[in-house]
């Protein structure tokens, strides 16, 4: 069992009653008439997202009711745990597995905070885990969620290239993957954009290679953008545009939380991820505007601004993805803030050639509640990211669709188009909602493993 969940009832543990908004006036018709007093003159709204103590006659607590929307959101429940100190809940309703699972991934993502350097003594309350309950799928999601948040809220001085790797490194050791790297002057040859951009920086760059099966499933690469902490480069951030850059290996992150669930869950995928893992900093060997690089592909790429690394270190990962001409090969990364002007922190830009395989993704996000917007590959943008010196430029010749134009640079390197998925993440909350502390965050880790399990099972 994961911490704040129990599977026996202990005796001192309180019915939790769920109820949907607009049923509470039925809810209450059978039940002691102190209930519907003391709602009257706690002047409790049936709104979903409230809840109240009832009391017994004696004066103790008869039971917790707690108000949810009438589609039950896996959110409904998870301020409790955090609001209600120290107790042990049972759901006592009649709603349906789905529902009931629903609302203990909740719980669960509801209890997550980063305390690795700040003890975390608040008591959060627990819930029984009923035989109704799909306890795999919650605790799945739970543990890759709290893992990818982790690892996006540790400081870089405490995770740059090499501890990434260990990170890598361990998860693969637990589920019999293989994992092969390739570092520093190595990558010189082989991957010349990810050392280029990680030259600079006294932790070394390297391309972190986590393989797992080796049948006749389908081929699935994941590829995260790993920048442990990006300055911005020669090209440098400000002192506000730097303040959350320990983030910008989100898409490595993810790409590792949702490798997680896939081993754990023995998909019939053989699974590749791919994680070009860097800082992209100030130094005697930082790469500079201007500078024209040849990339794995061949391409060349004039340098147009350091601040647009993560597509660099991307397009060698994808080059050598097209080797094995995968199933599918799925992108994820702190990409642009482009993408976050268009469509804020909470929702994530999705590009794809692909009608079909966004149409599924999109059902299985939205089932879910891990919902994306698709941006177009519009083609006529193709023309910002054109040089007169070289095949691309990596920034482009405009401000404007800034999110656009990344995904188009990223899609010149991509063999099959149309197995091709992008997603450019926010990988962080700026403010707390139900179950989502400000910090870290798994963006579209539920809905992508739910689209793999679907189209893989």
């Amino acid at each position: 069992m994961l911490p704040y969940f129990f599977n026996k009832k202990p005796q001192n543990s309180i019915p939790l009653w769920v109820i949907k908004n607009g049923n509470l006036t039925k809810w209450l018709e059978d039940k002691p008439k102190i209930y519907r007093v003391w709602l009257k003159s706690n002047n409790f709204k049936e709104k979903a997202g409230k809840y109240i103590f009832l009391p017994k006659p004696s004066g103790e607590i008869a039971g917790l009711i707690a108000i949810v929307p009438k589609k039950i959101s896996i959110w409904s429940l998870a301020d409790i745990p955090v609001k209600v100190k120290n107790k042990y809940f049972f759901i006592e309703n009649d709603i349906s597995s789905d529902e009931e699972t629903k609302l203990v991934i909740g719980w669960g993502l509801g209890t997550y905070r980063f305390s690795l350097y700040k003890k975390n003594n608040t008591e959060y309350s627990s819930l029984y885990v009923s035989k109704k309950v799909n306890w795999d799928k919650a605790r799945r999601i739970i543990a890759g969620t709290f893992f990818s948040r982790d690892l996006v809220n540790i400081p870089a001085n405490d995770l740059g290239p090499n501890e990434f790797e260990s990170a890598a490194r361990d998860l693969g050791k637990n589920y019999g993957a293989d994992v092969d790297v390739v570092i520093g002057n190595n990558l010189i040859s082989s991957f010349p954009t990810i050392y280029t951009v990680g030259a600079a920086s006294s932790r070394a760059p390297r391309l972190i290679d986590l393989n797992w099966n080796s049948n006749e499933n389908p081929e699935v690469i994941l590829i995260g953008k790993s920048v442990c902490f990006d300055s911005g480069g020669l090209d440098i951030k400000s002192s506000i545009g730097m303040k959350k850059m320990k983030k910008d290996m989100g898409g490595g992150a993810i790409a590792l939380g949702l490798a997680y669930m896939i081993m754990d869950s023995n998909l019939k995928v053989n699974l590749r991820v791919l994680l070009p893992t860097v800082e992209n900093v100030i130094g005697e060997k930082a790469y500079k505007p201007g500078d024209i690089i040849k990339t794995k592909s061949g391409i060349t790429v004039e340098v147009g601004n350091t601040d647009a690394e993560g597509r660099l270190i991307l397009a060698d990962a994808i080059t050598e993805a097209n080797k094995s001409n995968p199933d599918l090969i799925i992108s994820i990364a702190t990409l642009t803030g482009a993408a976050r002007i268009a469509l804020g922190a909470e929702l994530p830009a999705v590009f794809s050639n692909n009608k079909e395989l966004l149409n599924d993704l999109n059902f299985s996000c939205s089932q879910e509640e891990d919902y994306f917007w698709q941006l177009p590959l519009w083609k006529n943008y193709e023309k910002h990211i054109e040089s007169n010196v070289a095949d691309l430029n990596n920034s482009g010749n405009t401000s404007f669709a800034g999110a656009i134009t990344a995904a188009l640079f990223l899609q010149k390197f991509i063999k099959n188009k149309k197995n091709f998925i992008h997603i450019d993440a926010y990988s962080w909350n700026d403010r707390v909602l139900p179950g989502r502390p400000v910090g870290g965050e798994a963006s579209l880790l539920r809905g992508l493993f739910s689209f793999l399990n679907k189209r893989y099972s």
